[in-house]
């Protein structure tokens, strides 16, 4: 059930890239699309028990399309996708309220100017991405140097160079 409501939801996204690309879908395949999975209170069930994320995907391809201007939606189709949006995004967040750790919607840090700019939980490196041979202006040097920022050449830069380097700098 899972598989088989993400697939609908891959569908849909296909259809809005087409539209994206050529300009050619009609209006009335998005409406019949909204009608058919969201406001369809029997599918609405069946995607709220079995894969809420690809109902969510559904609805917020649907609401950008009407947005970038690829989907003139029918008016009353439209205000009743916007609140089943909501009530869906609502459900998901119901769902997440225990769930904690490393995953999409698990957990946020927060980082404020101040923290950054003294440097107190944010380690800063600069890469510098000119390529060797060319012009070097050494802008990438001078800002690391002015930020007190770790400097590494992308060249230089190894799998674990990048991590080994910011864990020296962590507090234990």
């Amino acid at each position: 059930m899972f598989k088989g409501a993400g697939d609908i939801a891959k569908r849909v996204g296909r259809v809005y890239g087409w539209e994206a690309t050529t300009r050619e879908v009609d209006d009335q395949i998005f409406d019949d699309i909204t009608k058919t999975f969201v406001l369809n209170e029997e599918n609405f069930k069946f995607f709220e028990e079995n894969n809420p994320w690809a109902m969510e995907e559904i609805g917020r391809r649907l609401l950008e399309a009407e947005s970038r201007g690829l989907w003139n939606a029918d008016p009353e189709v439209f205000e009743t996708l916007k609140e089943k949006y909501l009530e869906i995004e609502g459900s998901i967040e119901d769902r997440m309220d225990d769930v904690r750790g490393d995953i999409q919607g698990g957990s946020v840090d927060i980082f404020t100017s101040e923290d950054v700019k003294n440097n107190t939980r944010v380690k800063t490196v600069v890469i510098d991405v000119e390529k060797p041979g060319l012009i070097s202006f050494g802008l990438a040097h001078q800002l690391s140097s002015q930020m007190g920022a770790k400097y590494f050449k992308i060249e230089d830069l190894k799998a674990d160079t990048l991590v080994k380097a910011l864990r020296e700098d962590l507090p234990a």
